[in-house]
Parts: structure tokens; sequence; C-alpha cells
């Protein structure tokens, strides 16, 4: 075959582009950050998000129970995002205390005074849920609640204090060890 002048090809040398690893790196974190951050609806949360109306409506309160990273507690937050006037959202750490979570209810409802004597946070987060409008606390990581704790949120809840809704985890549910009345939503 007779090699022609008008179809010589220049031979052509391609470099791979510079890779900077610390913008990869950037850039990786700033995705990452972009999904821990934000909050996909789906129908399940939508869901969720009708039956937490349902209960401040008629004022009832509920447990969330369900898997482990299926989303509740950032669902939970999300929500307290939409209705940040009337919700406290508050997250339960190790054998929190009656003191802890009503300051930290407090803290959330940006309250003037919120420490004190378990005695005096009491009354106080009563009058303040009323005061500052508050219809529903969600409290998260309610398995991490000390006895007293849980009997103090009886106890508001038969007074007719307000709404309440726990969210935990189902195995910390199951080894909590006392099951609901009646499970309407996992």
């Amino acid at each position: 075959m007779a090699r022609s002048q008008l179809a010589i090809q220049s031979s052509v040398e391609a470099l791979a582009p510079e890779l900077d690893l610390n913008a990869q790196l950037a850039k990786v974190v700033e995705v990452e950050e972009l999904f821990n951050n934000c909050f996909i609806p789906t129908d399940r949360a939508s869901e969720y998000f009708r039956w937490l109306d349902e209960l401040r409506i008629l004022k009832q309160c509920g447990r969330v129970i369900g898997p482990r990273d299926v989303g509740k507690s950032r669902a939970s937050c999300h929500y307290r995002e939409e209705d940040r006037k009337k919700l406290s959202y508050v997250r339960a750490w190790s054998a929190s205390s009656s003191k802890r979570l009503f300051s930290q209810i407090l803290k959330d409802i940006n309250h003037a005074a919120p420490t004190g004597k378990r005695v005096d946070l009491r009354p106080r987060l009563a009058g303040s849920l009323e005061l500052f409008g508050i219809e529903q606390v969600i409290i998260d990581n309610a398995e991490n609640l000390q006895r007293e704790a849980l009997l103090d949120l009886k106890q508001r809840k038969d007074s007719g204090g307000g709404v309440l809704t726990s969210v935990i985890g189902e195995a910390e549910y199951i080894n909590y060890g006392e099951k609901p009345a009646l499970k309407t939503r996992q």
C-alpha cells in the first residue's frame, strides 16, 4: 500500500493532567459534608412528618422505633427546622438525668435560665413550654435516659403537659425491655 502525502499522521502525546491532591481532598470533603448535612425527602419521611403533625394536633405522645442508621434522627432534625418556633428537639446523651434533659430543653427554647436544681427545672420547663408556644418536644436517643428522667416525663405527660415524642433505635428498644402499648409506626 502506498503512503499518501496527504494522510500523514503525526504522533501526538497526551499528557495526563497534573492532579492536585489537596484540591481533590478538599472536593471529597465538600461532597461528604453536602451528603452529611443534606436531607433527602422520601415517602417514609413524609409519612413520619404527617404522623408527627397528627400527634401535635391531637396532643398525644409517641415513640419512633426503627433500626439504626435509617434516618430517624435526621428526619426529626429536619422536621424541627421546618417549624422551629413550635418544636424543641434535644438529643439525650449517655445516662441523661431529668436535670440534664430539662436543662437541654430549656437551652433549646432559648430560656434565660436553663440551669438549676431538678426540683426548680421541672416547673420552669412546664411553664416555659406553654409560654414559648412549644407544642412538641422530640427527644432523640431516648434509650439513654435514666429511669428518673423517664418517670418525670411520664408524670409530665400524665399531667397534660404537651406532646412528647421519643426516638429510639429498634435494638436499643428491645434491650430496654419495655414494649409500647401500641406501636403505631416504625
